[in-house]
């Protein structure tokens, strides 16, 4: 959906909640609709932080009317989505898991919403560093979301995208050809959660590449697809160019300054000041606005944690 769609769609839910607020039926079950909507259309635009602070609301809002619902699970792992996002990683699994044990008591093991749940506390492990302890997660959710979603949902091409970066992390040597198989595969697709997902496969590849060319390349394809389906200000799109910058630092220093510059104001707003990549983009621009060598052009670390 257009940036344009979603700025459209978020006034007239404000509309909607400010009217429900003058009957005094703001907390009632429509206005939590609504809420929910906000925050997922919030998230959807980039808007982590706030999309965050949403969800923190409306599950406390949640709870006090109904206790512990499949809806509350829902928001619980919607707002661990974000702290993942903002690297609040333990934060991010104590939401998860509770998530995960009311959907297990409310709808049962065999429950799609459980297998969501499973796959999120996977990409967590996976943060955490705990690659065995993700697989044994993924493992779980993936055969459950196989036997109830067609291939290319966007849940199956995620689980699928975290087992590449499972192998990559392990050293396997087919890891970097099965992650861009996958991004070539969703590259010209008009989901945002598949467009993310080829653009991240494109990031994973560009950091194992030793060949700084080739690596750029990946990193530009991910930029460019990012551009054009997220937009410049969007935060995955200023980490795509983070990375792009980084590679061309030591060769391109005014590409990669106009790059950060362009970058590190969706950063700092969507995930924060604090963030590793609004702290890496602030230190690369820095080196880079003085003379001499940019800081980390030949350390791939320098750039923060790995695209997710």
């Amino acid at each position: 959906m257009q940036l344009g769609r979603l700025d459209e769609a978020e006034a007239e839910l404000e509309r909607a909640l400010a009217g429900l607020a003058r009957l005094g039926q703001d907390r009632g079950a429509h206005a939590l609709i609504i809420r929910n909507n906000l925050a997922a259309g919030r998230l959807l635009k980039g808007e982590v932080r706030r999309a965050e602070s949403d969800f923190a609301e409306l599950a406390a809002l949640q709870r006090e009317r109904a206790g512990s619902t499949p809806a509350l699970a829902a928001t619980l792992s919607n707002r661990g989505r974000c702290l993942l996002l903002l690297g609040r990683i333990e934060e991010a699994a104590a939401l998860t898991e509770e998530a995960l044990g009311i959907a297990i008591r409310q709808l049962g093991e065999d429950n799609i919403e459980v297998a969501h749940h499973r796959l999120q506390l996977a990409e967590i492990a996976l943060a955490r560093g705990e690659p065995d302890d993700a697989e044994g997660k993924l493992d779980r959710a993936t055969e459950a979301l196989a036997a109830r979603l067609p291939a290319e949902h966007p849940a199956r091409v995620r689980a699928e995208l975290l087992r590449l970066r499972l192998a990559a992390a392990r050293g396997e040597p087919d890891a970097a050809a099965g992650l861009l198989a996958l991004a070539e595969r969703h590259a010209d697709a008009r989901q945002p959660q598949l467009l993310s997902t080829s653009a991240s496969a494109l990031l994973e590849v560009a950091a194992l590449e030793r060949d700084p060319g080739a690596a750029s390349a990946h990193a530009r394809r991910a930029y460019e697809l990012l551009r054009a389906g997220r937009g410049d200000g969007h935060w995955e799109t200023a980490r795509a160019a983070l990375e792009l910058a980084r590679l061309l630092a030591a060769h391109d220093r005014a590409k990669a300054r106009d790059l950060l510059e362009s970058a590190l104001p969706a950063l700092e707003s969507q995930l924060g000041p604090e963030h590793p990549w609004s702290a890496a983009a602030r230190e690369l621009l820095a080196g880079l606005s003085r003379d001499g060598a940019a800081p980390g052009s030949d350390d791939r670390a320098a750039a923060g944690p790995r695209a997710r």
